[in-house]
């Protein structure tokens, strides 16, 4: 407080009194405070934030399922590269061709495999053929069921131990009556066996190759089983008829057999 002020202050106690003096007082400590600034906060709106952005190249839809779909279009629903997708595309066609032919060429080694298989069986068998009494029925079926066996094993799923059983019961069967069906799968069993001796024969001297040789064996088979599963009709042998393979039948028919 400078001097004139104290002076001034003292001449008013004097004068006006006490209440006088605190006023004043009052007035002065009042102008020695700082005026407070008052902050100026933006109020809040109450309306809600704005969504993110979206980027221009998203979509909301999304890829549709399946497979040409998911070769054209990302995840997000937008084409892929056309560069990108022409390789995708080309890759999976090649693959496809790729296991399309694969498969065909198993198939091949199969139908191979087989072929073989019963020829070379075919060619065993038929070395005891004049050991084998064709009077009696036993030995006919027996041999029989020989010249089949791989073929029924192979193209027709059984075991071994079912083919030995169904033959077994068709003797079994036979041997016990006398009748139509009797001579008539007595009669399958010589002819097939006597005809496939012959197809053997004829191949080895007109030099038919392995391939076209075993055709006609597989061939000849086959027929021989169809009239089989045709003969057998009693019910005790009917399983031998829901055994085969009618697919298998006919595996070889569209085959051509050169001379």
């Amino acid at each position: 407080m400078s001097f004139f002020a104290r002076q001034s202050f003292r001449a008013a106690s004097r004068i006006s009194g006490p209440s006088t003096a605190l006023r004043i007082r009052a007035v002065q400590q009042s102008s020695r405070i700082p005026q407070r600034q008052i902050s100026t906060t933006p109020s809040r709106s109450l309306s809600a934030p704005p969504p993110p952005s979206i980027p221009s190249f998203a979509s909301t839809v999304g890829r549709k399922p399946g497979l040409i779909p998911f070769l054209l279009f990302k995840k997000d629903g937008n084409p892929r590269n056309k560069l990108k997708g022409a390789f995708a595309v080309g890759s999976i066609a090649l693959l496809g061709g790729v296991f399309s032919t694969l498969a065909d060429w198993i198939e091949e080694q199969e139908s191979q495999a087989i072929l073989a298989w019963n020829l070379v069986q075919a060619y065993r068998i038929d070395l005891h053929f004049s050991h084998v009494d064709f009077e009696k029925f036993r030995d006919a079926a027996e041999y029989y069921r020989d010249l089949v066996y791989v073929l029924l094993v192979n193209e027709h799923n059984l075991t071994q131990t079912e083919v030995e059983d169904i033959f077994e019961a068709i003797i079994h069967d036979a041997e016990g009556h006398q009748g139509a069906e009797k001579e008539a799968l007595f009669g399958l069993f010589v002819s097939t066996s006597a005809e496939m001796r012959k197809t053997l024969e004829i191949c080895d001297e007109i030099g038919l190759g392995p391939v076209e040789t075993a055709l006609r064996v597989v061939k000849l088979l086959n027929k021989s089983l169809h009239d089989l599963e045709e003969i057998v009709k009693d019910e005790n042998l009917s399983r031998v008829a829901l055994m085969l393979n009618e697919e298998a039948l006919g595996r070889f028919e569209e085959f051509d057999v050169v001379r």
